[in-house]
């Protein structure tokens, strides 16, 4: 059978754009996740637990960009088939990204959920829980499982992988790989709905309190301030995550046209991954550079103060 490259069966223009889109997203998700990474490791202050979630998801948030911008774009832009690009090669990117980074991303959304949940409704922690570091263990954990699976994905037929012929990861002609593909939205579904059942719970909390015993009204107003960010990043992540699966699993087959399918599955995958990033960038303000710390300070000064 004659294999075509994405380059001769997707218009020209529109194979330009995807390209380019592709190129600029991967580019500057990269560069966001680098600067995360290198801030949050070289922080004066110790990492709390959810510092420390942020950092590994800094990781493999630059993982699957990184993919994209060194390994989607130029086997694209080269106009290779599937069978042209090394085999091995493939598959080790494409489980290292559309895999391992894609799921442990998952188990750190429901870690940092349970984290937000933890702090809310015991703000001075559980005493037979003092000193265990539960934020290291749910990420050994959560590693261990999602390495488990890569392992068995690894094998023949089970793996998904990069096409270049159409420009999607998709999965391998192969009933392990059709039975796998049944079962990962499933997950990631599951995981949203464990997700935001911490989330509505938290929410509920963080209007009701008022105040917090043992602390003055001003570290308690600037503590429930600081966990209503936090909460916002959560949500913010959990519901991208839910609109990419959304997108690759019930949009893409509306339509039987390779530019369709490339966004709602590919760009959905990138933009998400990317803009988990800069949800991170956004809400974590002590990382934020000099200039736009400035930006903010003048512009909080600037606002009257109403309260008596």
């Amino acid at each position: 059978m004659l294999e075509l490259p994405a380059s001769a069966v997707l218009p020209r223009g529109f194979f330009i754009f995807a390209v380019v889109a592709v190129f600029i997203i991967s580019l500057l998700g990269s560069t966001c996740d680098v600067y995360l990474f290198y801030k949050f490791v070289t922080r004066n202050t110790k990492p709390s637990g959810f510092q420390k979630l942020c950092t590994i998801k800094s990781i493999t948030n630059f993982i699957i960009c990184s993919s994209f911008l060194f390994w989607v774009v130029p086997v694209t832009s080269l106009s290779y088939t599937f069978s042209q690009v090394n085999p091995i090669a493939n598959r080790f990117i494409s489980i290292l990204a559309a895999t391992s980074a894609y799921f442990m991303n998952s188990f750190i959304s429901i870690c940092m959920s349970c984290n937000r949940f933890y702090a809310l409704f015991f703000p001075f922690g559980v005493h037979s829980l003092r000193g265990v570091p539960a934020t290291n263990w749910a990420l050994i954990i959560s590693f261990l499982i999602v390495m488990g699976f890569s392992f068995f994905m690894a094998q023949d037929g089970c793996a998904c992988l990069y096409d270049p012929n159409t420009f999607v990861w998709k999965g391998e002609e192969h009933a392990c790989s059709d039975m796998l593909l049944l079962y990962i939205p499933l997950f990631v579904v599951g995981a949203t709905v464990v997700t935001n059942s911490f989330n509505v719970a938290c929410i509920v909390r963080l209007l009701l309190m008022n105040k917090m015993t043992g602390m003055n009204v001003e570290e308690s107003r600037k503590r429930r301030k600081r966990w209503m960010v936090m909460f916002v990043q959560s949500v913010t992540q959990d519901c991208l995550q839910l609109a990419d699966i959304i997108s690759s699993y019930q949009f893409w087959d509306l339509y039987d046209y390779l530019w369709w399918q490339f966004l709602t599955v590919t760009l959905s995958f990138l933009s998400v991954t990317a803009i988990d990033g800069f949800v991170m960038f956004i809400c974590q303000s002590d990382v934020h550079p000099k200039w736009l710390k400035r930006i903010t300070k003048s512009r909080s000064n600037s606002v009257p103060n109403n309260t008596l």
